[in-house]
């Protein structure tokens, strides 16, 4: 499939997870090539909501639209080859810890190989692919690590290697959730000026999930409140006002007093 741009759409989006609505009536658009800060307390639906953008999940209602490709439309192969260019640096990082760093950032492109071509590339990569997972290790500032195994690495050594192999998919979109949670609030900033940077760089569509807003705000120049699953606000950082962020951090319990 021919992927027409690197946006997403959605309209009037439901997710349900049996009688519980992870995400209500959302509709949000991401233009390609813009970063956007998805911001809110724990369980207001911003994992949902990447979930949602990257094909993971399917809205019980409404419609999602990603590159120009309606979701629900789409045949099982191509929803699978859409996917392989939406690069996910998920919040556990899922990497291997008993792999080496390269081997980990190379499993980023396994969603667009055959089998045989997955077990090639483990057992033998090609001189090219690994001049290539050195560049990129080079650009996140691990280049050094690149033999090391991954359990021997510290948090945010492996949080770059989880950016690396989701930019090793060479894809269109970067999803990331929580990509700074277990780091401290230096290397987070570090971390966050990195992906913001080679998004603009490559032209990427950025979309991260974040608990802290006064990175959110920093970072990205525009946010998106969650809370309850709905769209508490969407806004350019610099519109976002104090109160507006209180009332979304708020807990219920505040609320009934």
């Amino acid at each position: 499939m021919t992927l027409s741009h690197g946006g997403f759409e959605l309209q009037n989006a439901t997710v349900l997870y049996g009688a519980v609505a992870a995400l209500q009536d959302v509709s949000l658009s991401v233009a390609s090539g813009e970063s956007v800060a998805l911001v809110g307390p724990s369980g207001a639906g911003k994992t949902s909501l990447l979930r949602l953008l990257n094909g993971a999940v399917v809205p019980q209602l409404g419609t999602v639209e990603v590159a120009g490709a309606s979701l629900a439309e789409l045949s099982s192969g191509d929803l699978r080859r859409l996917r392989s260019r939406i690069g996910m640096v998920p919040q556990d990082l899922r990497l291997v810890p008993n792999l080496r760093v390269s081997q980990n950032v190379m499993s980023g492109r396994l969603g667009q190989l055959s089998l045989w071509q997955s077990a090639r590339l483990f057992l033998k990569p090609a001189a090219a692919e690994l001049e290539d997972v050195h560049q990129l290790l080079e650009r996140v500032g691990i280049a050094d690590q690149m033999y090391q195994r991954v359990d021997r690495l510290s948090g945010g050594q492996a949080q770059r290697v989880a950016i690396a192999r989701a930019l090793h998919q060479s894809p269109r979109m970067l999803l990331a959730d929580e990509p700074v949670a277990s780091v401290d609030p230096t290397r987070a900033a570090a971390l966050l000026e990195l992906l913001t940077s080679v998004c603009a760089e490559e032209g990427l569509t950025l979309v991260v999930s974040l608990h802290s807003p006064e990175l959110a705000r920093r970072h990205f120049s525009r946010l998106v409140g969650l809370r309850g699953g709905r769209i508490a606000f969407d806004s350019a950082s610099r519109d976002v006002t104090d109160q507006q962020l209180t009332d979304l951090y708020e807990l219920e319990a505040d609320r009934e007093l």
